[in-house]
């Protein structure tokens, strides 16, 4: 490991952010393929509904955490400061993670009485483990990110979703891979490799300062936390419900469109983790100007990428699911297409959304977030009954533009007011 963190210390950092993202996204596809087709469409879809749980759980920490992390720590030019704040983040986390916990545990028992067809009940163990390895190990990923240490989140990601795979692997092999075998899986992965980055780190969590980070980032953090929740709800939340209506197999097929095109967001794992701490580079160095010109750049480069992938995907969508998933798979390349088109959408989206947290217009967030999870559910509920699973995607495609152009409403009057 020692070896390979200096053979990592001579590459550029951008670099190895990219490499990084590759490596997540690879793996995390490369895993999808192997679910999908040992479960098959329907058990696929028993997992995917128990890992909503877990990415819902995240979103706890990710609006309350993470996202005012990832603008705090790089504004703190003061050593001394930027690692009680690092401590600070580090309790509030450990804090949220189990408070997630437990609040999962009871939904997941209310819902697997409720909606048996969801089958949580007998994942609900490994999932809530799932939840605590995956929630630590996203926390100091981020918290890497934060403080330059590219290197260091390279070599976590290694360990952590490197050794998933090869967990997944002997499970396959030992003919022993379930949903609960693979959370639990996870779990452990997850748990052991942050555990061994955050001693070799010396990352020291202290909740008298988290307790500090809370008050002083509590209003933004609410913002955030608002905008997350109606961000899920208007996207995972109404596959969950179309799950619900229409049977595990539409969640299943979802899953496997958006596996599919999951390669193609190497770069926007890449934007989450890099690009809005260089936002603020540029809007410190330059103003308003210089960071608009910045993200105005990756709009077009993005823009011309994402849309030659639309356009392949909207030719080969179904012979590259039967190629990769299994024929059962080939009536939901509408989806794959479908996908496509809202991920190219998502490139701007997101790039507004990285000039609202930089300048803190986080009231701004939440509010195209609610316009978004209403537009999105109003019109997907409905749809799902007419049209069935693709109503889903669709749906989100509608919310998610009717909000983008409430944040270019927003962005001409938030450069008027800074004009005066």
């Amino acid at each position: 490991m020692l070896f390979l963190n200096q053979i990592i210390k001579k590459i550029p950092s951008h670099w190895v952010a990219l490499a990084d993202q590759v490596l997540v996204s690879g793996v995390n596809f490369v895993i999808g393929v192997i679910l999908a087709r040992t479960f098959g469409v329907e058990v696929f879809g028993v997992y995917i509904i128990a890992t909503t749980f877990l990415f819902y759980a995240n979103t706890f920490q990710s609006s309350l955490v993470i996202s005012p992390m990832m603008t705090a720590i790089p504004h703190e030019t003061d050593e001394t400061k930027r690692q009680e704040l690092l401590s600070g983040f580090f309790g509030y986390a450990l804090i949220l993670i189990m408070l997630s916990v437990v609040g999962i545990a009871i939904v997941t028992y209310l819902l697997g009485v409720m909606v048996a067809s969801l089958h949580l009940g007998a994942n609900a163990g490994p999932l809530l483990l799932a939840i605590i390895g995956f929630q630590l190990q996203d926390w100091l990923r981020r918290a890497l990110y934060a403080l330059h240490q590219t290197g260091r989140v390279f070599l976590l990601d290694l360990l952590a979703y490197g050794g998933q795979l090869a967990s997944l692997a002997i499970l396959y092999y030992k003919n022993a891979l379930t949903p609960s075998s693979a959370l639990l899986s996870m779990a452990v992965v997850f748990f052991l490799s942050a555990l061994l980055i955050i001693t070799i780190q010396n990352i020291v969590p202290s909740f008298k300062q988290a307790l500090l980070v809370i008050k002083t980032h509590w209003r933004g953090s609410r913002d955030f936390f608002v905008a997350w929740q109606l961000q899920w709800a208007g996207s995972q939340g109404l596959a969950l419900f179309g799950g619900g209506v229409l049977g595990p197999q539409i969640v299943g097929a979802l899953r496997a469109s958006i596996n599919l095109v999951a390669p193609v967001n190497v770069l926007f794992q890449w934007m989450e983790n890099v690009i809005p701490v260089r936002a603020v580079t540029h809007l410190k160095k330059g103003g308003l100007p210089e960071m608009y010109h910045f993200l105005s750049r990756l709009a077009w480069i993005g823009g011309v990428l994402f849309g030659v992938v639309v356009v392949g995907l909207y030719f080969f969508a179904e012979p590259l699911l039967g190629l990769i998933y299994g024929d059962t798979y080939r009536p939901y390349a509408l989806f794959v297409f479908l996908q496509a088109v809202y991920i190219w959408l998502s490139h701007f989206y997101r790039l507004e959304f990285f000039a609202c947290r930089a300048t803190h217009r986080t009231a701004d967030i939440a509010r195209a977030s609610l316009i978004m999870a209403l537009v999105a559910i109003g019109t997907g509920v409905l749809g799902v009954y007419l049209i069935g699973g693709s109503a889903v995607i669709l749906a989100l495609i509608l919310g998610q533009s009717v909000s983008h152009l409430y944040l270019f409403y927003r962005r001409n009057i938030y450069k008027k007011t800074i004009s005066l």
